[in-house]
């Protein structure tokens, strides 16, 4: 009866041995390298001054500290240049590599300042809401309302009034003045997308 694999010839014995630990060192090293990555993740941002409108940008807004835009990427002597980008999550170490032009002068010193901003990168800055929130709340007892064109119209319950408002914008009244009110019979329900 024949064995279920074929057997490997003696003088082959020490080149198998060689091409197994050869194979396993490298399933190690690749192994190593794709977990170093996910453990140690590396992003890089960059912006081409060439083409400044490019969806191919990671740093946006290139200015001057006073807001000048810098999409030329020219700067002229103890000029500053203010740039985003918007990397996820937190980071220990950060480089930053400038590539000058050919026939630009090597600067004699750059200082660069980095700090974590909280602006919406890819939302317009516009006008503050100043009216927030534009209806009027009450509370009487444990009920919440919301007062619309003159009528009162009652929150499902407290929860769904705090999907909506924090507690402290409700103006607590007694129940006398819900008797004076005209309260609406439909129920005002939790924020959109708040059960998901």
């Amino acid at each position: 009866m024949r064995p279920p694999f074929a057997t490997i010839p003696t003088h082959l014995g020490p080149l198998y041995l060689k091409l197994r630990i050869t194979l396993a060192v490298a399933i190690m090293l690749v192994g190593s390298g794709v977990a170093y990555t996910f453990l140690f993740p590396t992003i890089a941002t960059s912006f081409d001054f060439r083409n400044p409108k490019s969806s191919k940008n990671q740093i946006f807004d290139p200015r001057s500290d006073t807001n000048t835009p810098r999409t030329n990427g020219k700067l002229e002597a103890n000029g500053r240049f203010v740039a985003d980008t918007s990397p996820f999550g937190d980071f220990s170490a950060l480089s930053v590599e400038l590539d000058l032009e050919k026939r630009s002068e090597t600067p004699n010193q750059i200082n660069v300042s980095v700090r974590k901003g909280y602006r919406a990168f890819r939302y317009p800055i516009g006008p503050a809401i100043k009216d927030f929130p534009a209806t009027d709340l009450y509370r009487v007892n444990d009920t919440y309302y919301a007062l619309q064109d003159g009528v009162l119209h009652p929150f499902v319950s407290e929860a769904a009034f705090l999907s909506r408002f924090p507690s402290a914008f409700a103006k607590t009244m007694p129940p006398e003045w819900l008797a004076a009110s005209m309260v609406d019979q439909n129920f005002l329900g939790f924020r959109v997308g708040s059960l998901i």
